[in-house]
């Protein structure tokens, strides 16, 4: 007893000890193997396939690469395939896309609606319409990503349309609740024209470094977090819709505070970013369709009739553009919980495959929009 006491607290807890140094030793193993592995290209981090898919750009902030199959595309509980063409557009396929056209050919450009996260081309409200419109001579291609706002839809065609030389005859817009305050603290213009954020990269906090050092120097840590994220996220496939509820970024049309603190002015930025893609697009001979729908608190709210409806309806008039209004295809029709539920990604924001092939619908029916 006498020596037990005199003992270090290693020797007193002898097999705590053992197993601290095992996990340090595996845990620097694991360092090593990941660091020379990926030195000599045989591995890659899982979070750095990310900068394969998702790339920045020196005009316009941000897109996708080019050219490539990006196999390990997730979305909550999501996972999904994701091709790019040679313009760095979400396709069918990779494949190169010709700069001029003798075909009718429609541009799409949202944020991460229009681009379908959780969803392949193929399955998008876009590839949807592709496929119904393809065979009668008109091209579509899809030049939406997400974080994408009105800043981002002009600066975008413009490089297109007179640095690319990229020919299309008509442009449809998505303009998106949460583009109001990407428009109000998100975006600017630099001294050369081009977009770049406001106030720069986001401070990290040491959680977060520790997380992400852990996730692109290791490989058994890595994919164990990868496991435990997907065991997780498969409990998440049925969450509460109230956990797509009350989000800020799309409280400007109804909480007066919102709207006061960054809702009129990201209209009014929005508005002048639109007025300015109106013009390039008029001087190139490309005609504009402006496309509004809700999110799950606009639904909620049966806001047939808000401010991102009035405020849109009222520009595409007074600026001679095409205008959809899609709110009342959510809205109207039944219990708005119900609607919800069979629209969209439960507990997100984000469209459902019901909710891809509803837009597709609708967009269809307005045939003037694909007529050459």
């Amino acid at each position: 007893m006498k020596g037990h006491a005199g003992a270090t607290v290693f020797e007193r807890h002898p097999r705590t000890t053992l197993a601290v140094v095992v996990l340090l030793s595996l845990m620097v193993l694991d360092f090593l193997a990941a660091n020379v592995f990926a030195a000599i290209g045989w591995y890659t981090p899982p979070r750095k396939f990310e900068t394969y898919y998702r790339v920045s750009h020196p005009v316009y902030h941000h897109t996708l690469a080019s050219n490539i199959t990006y196999t390990k595309a997730q979305w909550g509980p999501i996972r999904y395939q994701v091709h790019t063409n040679s313009l760095g557009f979400k396709d069918s396929e990779v494949r190169q896309v010709p700069l001029e056209s003798d075909r009718y050919r429609v541009l799409f450009i949202g944020d991460s609606f229009t681009e379908a996260l959780g969803y392949s081309f193929d399955d998008s409200f876009v590839g949807i319409v592709s496929r119904h419109i393809g065979a009668k001579g008109i091209d579509v291609l899809n030049a939406a990503v997400t974080s994408y706002s009105p800043i981002i839809y002009y600066r975008k065609i413009k490089y297109l349309l007179q640095e690319v030389g990229l020919e299309f005859h008509h442009v449809v817009v998505l303009i998106d609740i949460s583009d109001v305050l990407d428009e109000a603290v998100g975006y600017r213009f630099n001294v050369d024209g081009n977009v770049v954020s406001v106030g720069g990269p986001r401070v990290e906090r040491f959680s977060e470094k520790f997380k992400k050092f852990l996730t692109e120097n290791t490989i058994l840590i890595s994919y164990a977090r990868t496991w435990v994220r997907g065991v997780r996220t498969g409990f998440e496939r049925h969450r509460s819709i109230d956990e797509s509820l009350d989000v800020y970024r799309a409280a400007w049309t109804y909480n007066p505070d919102a709207f006061s603190t960054y809702g009129k002015r990201g209209l009014q930025q929005a508005a002048l970013h639109m007025e300015k893609l109106k013009s390039l697009l008029d001087s190139n001979g490309v005609t504009l369709t402006v496309v509004v729908y809700p999110w799950p608190d606009q639904i909620i709210r049966r806001e047939v009739d808000s401010k991102q409806v009035i405020f849109w309806k009222d520009w595409a008039r007074q600026h001679q553009a095409e205008f959809v209004d899609l709110f009342p295809e959510f809205i109207n029709g039944g219990d708005p919980r119900r609607r919800i539920e069979n629209y969209f990604i439960s507990g997100d924001v984000h469209w459902n495959e019901k909710g891809h092939a509803l837009i597709a619908r609708r967009l269809l029916e307005r045939t003037a929009l694909f007529r050459p």
